[in-house]
């Protein structure tokens, strides 16, 4: 599958969400090479100037792709994902509700290294601030404040999470259906109802599990037989109010929180709860430079989160 190494140009058409699409794209399957040859011709492609890729599921080359784009940003044959634009899709019988979220897990699979933030905290400026984290490396100071956080994350920062009231008198109605009656709620009871459907042909309530489960999965994650969810979670879930509340701030809250009273300098282990990946995101951010075997920046975007790095342990 050898191709002639003469770099192309290709035009581009406006879409209507206001990116740019290659008018001439290569596609990968169905019939496929070995997964190291398709990587190999990938990159090839890449480097005579194809810039639109068409994968699926299906097709079983959504991870050579992967691979291939990582080796083109490492290459300098691209300086980022930015510049690559990839079409997938799903099976027509991939795409009943209880498929999307395991396939966006696998799509966008990322990991928290919590090494990196245990070296971080063995050089943490204790006593500073109880608002920002300072860790001192390399002869500088860095200091990650909830700013930092908002422009990592891309979540609401700034509103008041004090004027967003509801009736506690009053049964929230998915806790009453679905939990029994008013308790505490933990995360693996979630889980479980998450796992057993419970909702059966209610989508409105499917999705509104689905939002819970996120929330409390990614934005806070959270050990998942002690900690309670918090009763508002449900009301702000229930009531569509969960829009506009400022998670970003809870979480950041919450994360500062953790991190300056659990993890010690003389501690044997520790865990790692609430948004942790922002707090590692921003790191490497920081750096001027960094072994492209532990992560490598793949784009440019704000928020700065998941979709800008590929973490590889």
């Amino acid at each position: 599958m050898g191709m002639d190494m003469k770099q192309m140009l290709v035009p581009n058409v406006n879409l209507n969400s206001g990116h740019e699409m290659p008018v001439i794209g290569m596609g990968t399957g169905p019939a496929l090479p070995q997964h190291d040859e398709l990587v190999s011709t990938l990159i090839d492609a890449i480097e005579i100037g194809y810039r639109h890729f068409d994968t699926a599921a299906v097709y079983g080359s959504e991870e050579a792709l992967g691979q291939a784009v990582v080796e083109a940003i490492q290459r300098g044959l691209i300086k980022s994902r930015e510049q690559v634009f990839i079409t997938s899709k799903l099976w027509c019988t991939e795409t009943h509700r209880d498929l999307v979220l395991p396939a966006l897990k696998r799509t966008l699979g990322c990991h928290v290294q919590a090494q990196l933030i245990r070296c971080m905290f063995l050089r943490e400026i204790e006593g500073i601030s109880k608002d920002a984290i300072l860790i001192h490396v390399n002869g500088t100071t860095l200091r990650f404040t909830i700013r930092d956080f908002a422009i990592i994350s891309g979540l609401k920062c700034s509103d008041n999470e004090e004027d967003f009231v509801f009736n506690t008198e009053e049964p929230n109605k998915i806790i009453l259906q679905y939990f029994g009656v008013e308790k505490a709620i933990t995360k693996s009871q979630l889980v479980e109802k998450f796992d057993n459907k419970v909702w059966g042909d209610n989508d409105d309530d499917a999705v509104k599990f689905a939002i819970l489960l996120y929330i409390h999965s990614f934005i806070l994650s959270e050990e998942p037989t002690s900690t309670v969810i918090d009763r508002k979670d449900f009301d702000l879930v229930e009531s569509g109010r969960y829009i506009d509340y400022p998670w970003g701030k809870k979480a950041f809250d919450l994360l500062i929180l953790h991190l300056h009273t659990k993890i010690k300098h003389d501690g044997k282990y520790f865990r790692l709860y609430d948004f942790p990946l922002a707090l590692q995101v921003w790191f490497y951010e920081c750096c001027s430079n960094f072994d492209e075997e532990i992560a490598v920046k793949v784009s440019h975007h704000i928020p700065r989160t998941v979709l800008n790095f590929w973490f590889f342990f």
